[in-house]
């Protein structure tokens, strides 16, 4: 009996995602005294807004604002889902605006605690492992699924910060090169006009969904001048071309500033 309704539960789950791609989607919660955080603010409306798609299903995982939890919180719920993601994105708090990160640093260096009064000053995150990393997923072809008029609302970043965004980020990289994983950043809970913004923003991150998961394939984002400036040489598409012209080097001055 028992054997028959795990059965039948593994049917339903497989069912439910037959000709779909699950995209397991990452938000964090409150940080110190703020009333929520809008990363799962944007989750939440994006998982809504795409319930019962024909293409997509999205699977929200709540991660924790902490440097001991987040990488693990969000390694797990892409090793239980029930079929491998197409894409895994992260979501996260940054001032006002919105931020396509295309690479992750091998430090923490934090002006404060994180939610579990973990400070860490100048200490990498994991020793003799890369400086930098770039992005794995298809995120050229994410930011070029939106029009040019919605291009300009978004920020192409080489600098998730220092803080628990940028350690998840960097240990994703590191651990599941393969995978597709990429970290958008929405504005902060305190912005002004935060209801429109996310009105304006939700659709266009749920397009960039779309386009990450109809990308045939993903390669790295190159983290150097040189290897940036000769991937947009091998571009023919004029927006791919111009996406990895618009990413600073991490040997460029002003690179992290």
């Amino acid at each position: 009996m028992v054997k028959s309704l795990f059965l039948l539960l593994t049917l339903c789950v497989s069912s439910s995602l037959w000709g779909k791609s699950l995209v397991v989607l990452g938000h964090f919660d409150s940080f110190g005294k703020a009333p929520f955080n809008n990363s799962t603010v944007v989750a939440k409306e994006i998982a809504s807004r795409l319930s019962g798609d024909s293409e997509i299903e999205i699977s929200l995982c709540p991660l924790s604002t902490s440097f001991d939890k987040a990488f693990l919180e969000m390694e797990n719920c892409v090793r239980s889902a029930p079929t491998p993601p197409a894409l895994i994105l992260g979501l996260g708090e940054a001032f006002c605006g919105m931020k396509i990160e295309t690479m992750g640093r091998n430090l923490d260096n934090t002006f404060g605690p994180d939610n579990d009064g973990v400070e860490r000053k100048n200490q990498r995150i994991i020793e003799n492992a890369a400086d930098v990393l770039g992005i794995n997923a298809p995120v050229a072809h994410m930011y070029c699924s939106l029009t040019q008029k919605e291009q300009k609302n978004f920020s192409i970043s080489s600098n998730p910060g220092s803080f628990v965004c940028n350690n998840l980020i960097f240990q994703y990289l590191h651990h599941y090169p393969k995978e597709n994983f990429s970290f958008i950043h929405v504005p902060s809970h305190n912005c002004k006009n935060l209801e429109f913004k996310n009105q304006q923003n939700i659709p266009k991150i749920i397009t960039m969904i779309r386009g990450g998961v109809r990308a045939q394939s993903a390669e790295r984002v190159p983290t150097t001048k040189k290897e940036l400036r000769a991937r947009s040489q091998e571009m023919t598409d004029s927006c791919l071309k111009r996406f990895y012209r618009s990413i600073k080097g991490s040997d460029e001055r002003g690179y992290w500033k």
